[in-house]
């Protein structure tokens, strides 16, 4: 799948550590395995799901990366009762 022999639908990196160095997202991955009866365990997409879910979390107890995430979705038209 990494070297591009994988089908259309297969996640895009979420970024590129260096050229050749893409990174997905471990939720997604998962999502598209279990949706395209790669696997068939529904627990693993929870399991990435909560695991994505626990990191977001953890960056939001850095106050700077949760001033910026929540300057970045105000100016997307979030209010910021939404956004807590």
């Amino acid at each position: 799948w990494t070297v591009g022999e994988r089908r259309k639908s297969f996640p895009h990196p979420i970024m590129r550590l260096a050229e050749k160095s893409p990174l997905w997202s471990w939720a997604e991955v998962v999502n598209w395995l279990y949706h395209n009866k790669i696997i068939s365990d529904d627990r693993a997409v929870e399991d990435a799901l909560f695991l994505a879910n626990i990191n977001a979390a953890l960056e939001e107890c850095d106050q700077q990366t949760r001033k910026i995430r929540h300057n970045l979705l105000e100016k997307m038209g979030y209010q910021e009762r939404h956004i807590r």
